[in-house]
């Protein structure tokens, strides 16, 4: 789907989600959609605030953080655990599952799919009598460029 279309697509969900629950469209809710859609896959509020704030959109931290709310909420992004202080996000609606790799030294997340793996994730479930709502498999390590710096010696950092 093209990235404009697809945005979109999400803004309009997301504007008929708000208004079935009786809150208000504003142009700041939209504005951090936009930003959402903007950065990369994975982000935490904090940076996405401060994004916001470098821009001078004009969004206050708690309406970012109330629309996070409502985007969770509705099912357009999730929480993702990365063993950070702080949570991170992933825009959910409309892609394709996946698992992700995180990289323990600099933060670096992978998103991986693997149909072999959700064949057997399925035969497990089956086998144990569990109907899948949904499954989540994160894998912590070094990515490729900390573990060359491990092995030279070098410590690895964010990027």
């Amino acid at each position: 789907m093209h990235s404009r279309s697809r945005s979109d697509l999400l803004k309009n969900r997301f504007s008929r989600y708000l208004r079935s629950r009786g809150h208000s469209v504003t142009w700041q809710r939209t504005k951090v959609l936009e930003e959402i859609l903007k950065v990369a896959p994975h982000f935490d509020v904090e940076e996405l605030t401060a994004r916001l704030q470098r821009r001078r959109a004009g969004v206050s931290r708690a309406t970012v953080y109330r629309t996070v709310g409502h985007l969770q909420e509705g099912g357009f992004l999730r929480e993702l655990d990365l063993d950070t202080p702080h949570a991170h996000f992933e825009v959910v609606a409309d892609r394709v599952h996946h698992e992700h790799l995180v990289c323990s030294r600099c933060g670096r997340v992978v998103e991986a799919s693997d149909a072999a793996l959700e064949k057997r994730i399925d035969a497990m479930a089956r086998k144990h009598g569990f109907a899948i709502v949904r499954h989540q498999v994160q894998i912590t390590g070094l990515c490729a460029q900390c573990s060359a710096g491990a092995r030279s010696g070098k410590k690895g950092g964010r990027g």
